[in-house]
């Protein structure tokens, strides 16, 4: 919690309670009331991501294509911040539309091999405190008018917060 908001919250709190003075006779009898002061805050749920590296390439050979696949080895690595205790959401988006030479994509390294198809894909990840480091590896099934060539990175990867 920011200290600060919790002080500015304390004094809010003990400018509105109220102090009496009463006069009895020659003497003056200071009363005080207590009162309980509760504070609370709410903190909204964040995610970051933070990629530290990313291949922007990959390359198709005809050895690829007799095999149907491409192997990417660690060709991400992302650091997540997340202070949701439900977890968070990764993002996968792209395989550059209907002309694109993959089909879908198996990601290992996120603790499970996972598989999205040419839409994408939505991964539950758990909370783990701190800077999570993940290190990504991509097989790209081929389509079948995949062709021998360079291409763009074709995947997006983002983080949201449940």
């Amino acid at each position: 919690m920011d200290f600060q908001l919790l002080a500015a919250a304390l004094i809010a709190a003990l400018s509105l309670s109220s102090v009496h003075t009463v006069q009895a006779s020659d003497t003056a009898v200071t009363r005080s009331s207590s009162c309980e002061v509760k504070v609370t805050a709410t903190v909204k749920a964040h995610t970051s991501l933070k990629i530290k590296y990313q291949d922007t390439k990959i390359i198709i050979t005809h050895g690829d294509i007799e095999r149907g696949y491409v192997d990417v080895p660690d060709a991400s690595r992302l650091e997540v911040r997340n202070n949701n205790r439900a977890g968070y959401l990764l993002v996968l988006e792209g395989l550059n539309g209907p002309f694109s030479p993959f089909k879908e994509i198996h990601i290992q390294g996120l603790g499970r091999e996972v598989q999205i198809d040419s839409i994408g894909g939505l991964m539950l990840q758990p909370y783990l405190s701190g800077t999570v480091t993940l290190k990504l590896s991509y097989r790209f099934i081929l389509s079948n008018n995949a062709n021998p060539g360079t291409y763009a990175w074709p995947l997006m990867i983002s983080a949201q917060p449940l």
